[in-house]
Parts: structure tokens; sequence; C-alpha cells
């Protein structure tokens, strides 16, 4: 590998300070629940004994801290499971739709720009053209734009050039 495709080494410094801002903020939720745990076994388990009051209040935290690490595995891997699928299947049928000679035109260009530039942008861009110019109909003024761009790089692609 040349220097210039080397990935940049991680600021250990910067990746510790992170983890431990995060891990102060799970404790300091942790010493609130336990200050507070008095009256919230008051409050959402009213029984005789406070002993008992209590110790549903400890069990329902002990349960929300096992489930937070699970919820976000199993919310992860539904969203690594939909990503996969969306970035396994667009290749292969891109490659059934376009035959060779369109691939290695302008359309894979103007496609992959497309892709990175306005699909990732989009969101931002819309709600900032309807910000500067205070009409919901700038998306679609933007829309017609990406669709002429679109239209411009299907007239510069071989396969629709006059010969």
């Amino acid at each position: 590998m040349s220097g210039a495709m080397t990935r940049p080494a991680p600021n250990l410094y910067k990746t510790l300070f992170s983890t431990c801002v995060g891990n102060a903020l799970e404790w300091f939720d942790i010493a609130v629940y336990a200050f507070f745990a008095r009256y919230i076994a008051h409050e959402f388990f009213p029984t005789e004994d406070p002993s008992v009051s209590l110790l549903l209040t400890f069990g329902s935290f002990g349960v929300s801290f096992l489930i937070r690490p699970l919820g976000a595995i199993v919310l992860v891997c539904w969203l690594a499971l939909l990503k996969s699928c969306y970035f396994a299947t667009v290749p292969s049928m891109m490659a059934d739709l376009f035959p060779v000679s369109t691939r290695a035109s302008g359309m894979s260009i103007s496609y992959n720009i497309a892709v990175t530039v306005f699909g990732g942008f989009a969101p931002l861009i819309c709600s900032l053209l309807i910000t500067a110019t205070g009409t919901s109909l700038a998306p679609g003024y933007y829309l017609m734009a990406l669709a002429v761009l679109s239209c411009a790089a299907l007239a510069g692609s071989k396969r629709y050039q006059a010969t």
C-alpha cells in the first residue's frame, strides 16, 4: 500500500475521552436512579411492605440494565440486515439492467455521482431549499433539475449517441 492509501491512525486520546464521557453519563444515570429509588418504589410499586417495593424497583432497574444492550444488538442486526438487502441487490440489478457498453460509459459515472452526492444529502438539501425559499415547492424544482441532469448524462451515453 502506498502512503496515500493507508488509513490515518485514530486519535487515542479522543477515543478514550469520548468513551469516558459516555461511561460517566451511564453511571450518572445509575446514581440518579439509586438516589430516587425510594420515591420510585413508593409511586410505581405501592405495597404494604416498603422493602418489597424497593426490591421491585431494583428488579426493574436490573431488567432495564440487561435489556438495553440486548435491544441495541437487535437493532444493529436489523439495520445491518436492511442495509445488506439493499446494497447486495442493487449492484446485481444494475449489472443485469445495463449491458457492458452502457456500464462503461457515462451512465455508470452519473449513477455513482448521483447516489453519493444527491442521495445522501437529499433530506438536507430539501430542508435547506424550503428554508431558503420559503415555499414547499422547492424540492420539486430540485427533482426537476436532477431529472435534467440525468437526461444530460443519458444523452452523453455511448449507447444513445447517433453514429
